[in-house]
């Protein structure tokens, strides 16, 4: 009865995460192969109130040009400051003249490529967009899924005897390789 209880549950889980595996292990051979993504640069200067502070600037911007992203840091310039709204796949720098109100924008989207790059990147449950810590809570229930893919999955291994030494011979060699690259990679 257990047996087909968590066989049940680890054939749900599977399903359920092979999207999310999917994603990190295409972002993990983007990054590693360092496939080149060329971002799509388009820039313009907008009319913004004069006068305003970084986070009412922005607040603005999003409001009235349609621009999202979490705020990075705010670099002072003569007249005005930059910073830059980051979002997974691109990013758009703002350059503001605190006297005029002009803001020039220069919004770089990297697609695909570039959205699965950032999400791979992306942590935490203190974000500033609810989208960020959304993704930030299905990463937790994925990793937590993940490990209860593995303890479900040893359990039935270990209620099949025909395949205990099969499997043995698969965790031990899994273990090797895994020791192996990890001493290889402090190298």
């Amino acid at each position: 009865m257990i047996y087909k209880y968590l066989r049940n549950i680890h054939l749900i889980l599977g399903l359920m995460l092979f999207w999310v595996v999917m994603m990190y292990a295409v972002s993990a051979v983007q990054m590693a192969h360092q496939i080149r993504i060329v971002p799509v640069i388009t820039e313009s200067d907008v009319m913004a109130t004069p006068g305003l502070d970084a986070r009412p600037l922005a607040n603005e911007l999003m409001e009235k040009q349609g621009l999202s992203g979490e705020m990075g840091t705010a670099t002072a310039l003569p007249g005005g400051y930059r910073f830059p709204l980051i979002r997974a796949g691109g990013v758009t720098q703002i350059t503001y003249d605190r006297a005029t109100g002009k803001s020039h924008l220069k919004n770089s989207d990297n697609g695909v490529w570039g959205v699965l790059n950032r999400l791979h990147h992306f942590h935490g449950l203190h974000n500033q967009t609810g989208a960020r810590n959304a993704w930030g809570w299905a990463v937790f229930f994925a990793s937590v899924g993940i490990f209860a893919l593995g303890f479900t999955g040893l359990y039935m291994w270990f209620k099949l005897h025909k395949e205990r030494t099969f499997g043995l011979v698969l965790l031990g060699t899994n273990l090797l390789i895994s020791v192996v690259l990890l001493i290889a990679l402090r190298m």
